[in-house]
């Protein structure tokens, strides 16, 4: 555990370290952060994998992340997220830049990462029953030396016996490490308050853009109204004026028929009478 503090402020950095023949592990967290990170390396062939887990980080939304990082440690080559909602993306990186989204990456190629995921993860075990052996051996240590007065000739006595003055150290590490978790615990809250704030905007201007929608689909509806009413009145004023020339042609026809029957009637009285005026005639009246 790395502890940097001074000036009312302070630093915690938890670095576990594993390796053998075959790979390094090295696991870091903090107790101000709400990530952790497990970074796989394997020294012969010069790469490396970095796990994060960012299941307690409310604001995140990964659940965890799989990267290649290089020796600057930037993401470079393929990384692997997994979102809270359940999803799963692949990505690839060039040298801590974003190159390509939404690849599928080969299932065997899955199976190598997971596979170095288990590896990373059964050393951090390891290292988690070492760390508590050794603190477990510091303090027998501790309750040994710090029991009496115990004088030692091998180094100065004073400095052998500041291990026993570890208490009151990490009373002022620890008061410290408190006010930053409790200004932290504020920023978050700040940070809650931001995003709901952000949220209800997002919902007033939703609710505004529909009403706007609605106002405009009202007013789209009572144009085309007004436009199919006129539209309505314009035939039926045209199919009037079409009737009322239709009956007029009507008229007009049928009093033409009663004017040709009526000559037609009138040329055949003319006729009779002509015959009748001959026949007159023949007979000497």
């Amino acid at each position: 555990m790395q502890v940097a503090y001074g000036q009312g402020d302070i630093d915690i950095t938890n670095t576990w370290f594993y390796e053998d023949d075959k790979l390094q592990a090295i696991f870091q967290s903090s107790p101000f952060l709400d990530t952790s990170a497990l970074v796989y390396l394997n020294p012969l062939h010069n790469y490396a994998y970095r796990f994060t887990d960012f299941s307690n980080d409310e604001f995140s939304e990964f659940k965890s992340t799989i990267e290649t990082i290089n020796s600057d440690s930037k993401t470079n080559g393929f990384a692997i997220g997994s979102y809270k909602n359940g999803n799963v993306e692949h990505f690839e990186f060039v040298n801590g830049n974003l190159k390509r989204k939404n690849l599928s990456l080969p299932q065997d190629y899955l199976n190598n990462i997971n596979a170095k995921f288990n590896e990373a993860r059964k050393a951090l075990s390891m290292i988690e029953i070492a760390q508590k052996k050794a603190q477990n051996i510091e303090s027998r240590y501790k309750s040994k030396i710090c029991a009496g007065k115990t004088k030692v000739s091998f180094m100065d006595n004073e400095k052998y016996m500041a291990i026993c003055n570890d208490d009151k150290l990490q009373a002022e590490i620890y008061k410290l490490a408190q006010d930053k978790l409790a200004l932290i615990e504020k920023q978050k809250v700040a940070k809650r308050e931001q995003i709901y704030r952000e949220k209800m905007i997002a919902l007033q201007q939703q609710h505004l853009q529909q009403q706007q929608n609605q106002q405009a689909w009202d007013s789209l509806n009572r144009s085309l109204q007004q436009t199919s009413n006129s539209i309505r009145q314009s035939t039926d004023a045209y199919t009037r004026q079409i009737n009322n020339t239709a009956n007029s042609i009507n008229q007009q026809t049928q009093r033409m028929q009663q004017q040709r029957q009526h000559e037609a009637e009138m040329h055949e009285l003319r006729r009779l009478n002509n015959n009748l005026q001959q026949l007159n005639n023949k007979l000497g009246y």
